[in-house]
């Protein structure tokens, strides 16, 4: 799990000429695992091998709202 935000994400992804789309069921299942991970080290529980997400978090708003 890594946050980044649009301005970081350059093209879409296309295989064999065509757009590469994450169906509903799996981006719900992806939203709800980065929610709950998320939350856990919002929470302190340090012992997920992850960048420091939440920093990086922060960095991204900060950007954004520039």
């Amino acid at each position: 799990m890594f946050p980044t935000t649009k301005e970081y994400i350059i093209e879409k992804y296309i295989r064999q000429e065509r757009d590469v789309v994450v169906n509903k069921r799996l981006n719900k299942e992806l939203q709800t695992k980065a929610s709950k991970i998320l939350n856990l080290i919002e929470q302190g529980y340090n012992k997920i091998v992850f960048p420091d997400i939440i920093s990086i978090k922060e960095i991204l708003l900060q950007n954004e709202r520039k």
